[in-house]
C-alpha cells in the first residue's frame, strides 16, 4: 500500500520559517519571478532543481527554541535533519536533493544548532491508476509534452489506486498526475515511525494493484 505524507502544521513541529529571498527586491535575480513561482513551485516538480542557485542557506523562525523534530515545514516542503537526511539516503541513495538552510531566531539574531535540509523529491512517475470513474482528469498537450492532471471527484468516492509495477519498488516519490502530494511506500513509512522521526503526518493510505 501507499501513504501520503507532508510535514506537520502544527506550531510545536513548525513555527514558521521565513527566508530573507522571499522580498521582491530579489524577484529580478529569479528572471523577473516571485519566491513562489521561482522556488517554492519548482520543489513540487519532482525533479532536481533548474536552478539552485535560487536556494536560499538561512531561514528565520520568530524565536529561540530548545527542542528541534526531524521535520519542519519550510517552504511548503519537508524539511528534515541532518540524521532524517541520512536515512533517506539509505533507502534512495543518490536519487533527491537536500539543501541545507541554516535558522536564525529573528528576535535574538542567534543561529539555532541543527541544520536542516529541504528534501526536493526527485522521483516523479505515473504511479497512480488513471480510472475516469473515480477520478477527474484534465489533459493538456498532445504528445510526448502532453500533461495530465487527476482530482477526486467526490470525497465520498473511493480513494483511487496505485500501479504496483509503475512505482517499481521506489519509496518515496511524486505522481505525474499530482505533483504537489509526496507519496511514500508502507515500508519507508513504518521505518519512519520506527525511528521515533517526528515533525510529520499520514494524510491518506491507497491500495496497490
Amino acid at each position: 500500500m501507499v501513504w501520503e505524507i507532508e510535514a506537520a502544521y502544527d506550531g510545536r513541529y513548525s513555527p514558521g520559517v521565513r527566508h530573507p529571498e522571499e522580498s521582491p527586491d530579489h524577484d529580478a535575480g529569479r528572471g523577473g519571478q516571485s519566491f513562489f513561482d521561482g522556488v517554492v513551485q519548482l520543489l513540487k516538480e519532482g525533479r532536481p532543481l533548474r536552478h539552485p542557485e535560487r536556494m536560499p542557506t538561512t531561514g528565520r523562525i520568530p524565536k529561540p527554541r530548545k527542542r528541534f523534530y526531524a521535520v519542519m515545514r519550510m517552504m511548503d516542503q519537508l524539511g528534515v535533519t541532518e540524521e532524517l537526511r541520512d536515512f533517506i539516503e539509505k533507502w534512495e541513495p543518490g536519487v533527491h536533493e537536500f539543501f541545507p538552510i541554516r535558522l536564525i531566531a529573528k528576535s535574538t539574531g542567534e543561529e539555532m544548532p541543527v541544520t536542516y535540509h529541504i528534501l526536493n523529491v526527485c522521483n516523479r512517475i505515473p504511479s497512480i491508476v488513471l480510472d475516469e470513474e473515480l477520478l477527474r482528469i484534465e489533459r493538456i498537450g498532445e504528445g510526448p509534452d502532453a500533461r495530465h492532471f487527476w482530482f477526486r471527484r467526490s470525497g465520498k468516492d473511493p480513494l483511487p489506486v496505485f500501479s504496483r509495477d509503475a512505482i517499481g519498488g521506489r519509496h518515496i516519490w511524486r505522481d505525474d498526475g499530482s505533483p504537489a502530494r509526496i507519496f511514500a511506500s508502507d515500508a519507508f513509512v513504518e521505518a519512519m515511525e520506527e525511528a521515533g522521526f517526528k515533525g510529520w503526518d499520514k494524510v491518506c493510505h491507497y491500495d496497490e494493484v
